[in-house]
């Protein structure tokens, strides 16, 4: 989808990139190696993600109230994952959604 969009010169939004926290807490991070990515990285699952959508160049506006994890989040500008992580976690997909499915509308 996102190589779709870049031809078609479409910027991508990820509308609520982190599923309300509900991505942050799955298990399925350290099922597909992303936890030991995090330890490699010095660095927490929500930085990883966001520097994958900086570097897929997909804008992501994650939200919090917490002026820590905010910080956090934000603290994503002094590393950049290697291509062959980039390449594990654009194969990764846990289907969350935070609104309504869109795949269904004909």
């Amino acid at each position: 989808m996102i190589h779709f969009f870049e031809r078609k010169y479409i910027q991508l939004e990820g509308y609520c990139p982190f599923a309300k926290s509900k991505l942050l807490e799955l298990t399925f991070w350290s099922l597909k190696g992303v936890e030991f990515k995090t330890r490699f990285y010095k660095k927490t699952v929500s930085q990883i993600l966001v520097r994958w959508m900086l570097q897929n160049k997909v804008i992501g506006i994650p939200k919090s109230i917490h002026f820590e994890h905010i910080k956090t989040n934000m603290n994503v500008w002094n590393f950049f994952v290697k291509d062959s992580d980039m390449k594990v976690l654009n194969n990764l997909h846990c289907n969350l959604r935070c609104t309504w499915d869109p795949t269904g509308i004909d």
